[in-house]
């Protein structure tokens, strides 16, 4: 049976536990707020589900409690951060403020991270820039699951992109996408609850663990993929995805190596920006004229947002078994 939770409390009860971790509150608050976000607008796979497995991280050495953030900066619009193996979402976090920066002084800016691990949902990111007024892009490299063409082998991470650009109002196109046909976590949700697994989906066995996960539309889906690799592990100086570990499993004592990318553009820079959210939010109203029940990137998880804003996000047993845990540890102070 499903347990619903509203958003107040779950923030609550993560942030007590990262308290108890050590963890920064200000950096407590960036990832608290990414996963208690992303579930708000319905992506269970990405959001508070996930959480557990961060404190798994932070509690064995994975994440570190207090990372040393370096930059190095060498051209005026970007910026290189060895997250010094911070969680992915507070590294995620501090690298799209600083793009954000960047663009605002010199209508472009882009920090590729490295040392960090798993950042969580992509549009985290790229809906904190849009909300600037800027057009936000995010992507990051993963550990492999996803095969190339002509091979049933696992060679490629699923390697999201993500864009989000503002019109007027709270207008917004929010596309975040995995390169493969679906996230991992995706299967994984369906495996432990037993929701059908459609064939085109992967290639192989699920409850032998012997299989991999099929590109977007073949091998477009895999050059997407491997576009990514470059823009995030090649250009970070990282592992390549196939010589990454995977985020579920042990040890949760060492560093995954995960890289990231962010890029920010202010509109700004080529027109009036009112013109450009004038046009954005045309584009997407001609969009949905075009057609009887058209569905933009983003509208399912804006509707989401704002019905489980009021009536709470809804959690699995195996979330709400170790949601209670917590509760119980920290009963006098809920």
């Amino acid at each position: 049976m499903s347990t619903t939770y509203k958003k107040e409390e779950l923030a609550k009860i993560m942030h007590l536990k990262l308290a108890q971790l050590g963890v920064d509150k200000d950096q407590a608050d960036l990832l608290v707020s990414g996963l208690v976000d992303t579930s708000l607008r319905g992506i269970d796979t990405h959001g508070i589900r996930l959480f557990s497995v961060y404190v798994q991280e932070f509690m064995h050495g994975r994440s570190r409690v207090s990372p040393e953030f370096k930059w190095e900066q060498r051209k005026r619009a970007t910026s290189l951060l060895d997250a010094g193996h911070a969680n992915g979402v507070i590294a995620a976090s501090i690298a799209m403020e600083k793009a954000q920066s960047l663009a605002e002084q010199h209508g472009i800016g882009s920090v590729v991270v490295k040392n960090t691990n798993h950042i969580g949902a992509a549009s985290v990111y790229t809906l904190r820039a849009a909300e600037k007024g800027l057009i936000g892009i995010c992507m990051t490299n993963s550990d492999p699951l996803v095969s190339i063409d002509n091979s049933s082998k696992a060679f490629l991470g699923t390697n999201p992109i993500a864009i989000a650009a503002p019109g007027l109002g709270s207008d917004v196109f929010n596309l975040d996408m995995a390169t493969s046909q679906v996230a991992y976590s995706k299967i994984r949700k369906c495996a432990q609850q037993g929701e059908p697994i459609q064939d085109n989906w992967l290639s192989g066995d699920v409850a032998s663990g012997d299989f991999a996960l099929l590109p977007l539309g073949g091998y477009k889906g895999a050059g997407l993929g491997m576009m990514v690799q470059i823009l995030t592990a090649l250009l970070a100086g990282g592992p390549h995805d196939i010589e990454l570990t995977h985020l579920y499993d042990e040890p949760f004592n060492e560093p995954r190596e995960i890289t990231c990318t962010f890029i920010c553009i202010d509109p700004a820079s080529f027109m009036e920006p009112g013109i450009f959210y004038r046009r954005m939010s045309e584009f997407m109203t001609i969009a949905r004229a075009h057609s009887d029940n058209v569905t933009l990137p983003g509208d399912k998880e804006a509707e989401s947002y704002k019905f489980r804003s009021i009536n709470g996000v809804p959690t699995s047993e195996e979330e709400s078994a170790w949601l209670e845990g917590y509760k119980k540890e920290f009963n006098k102070s809920l």
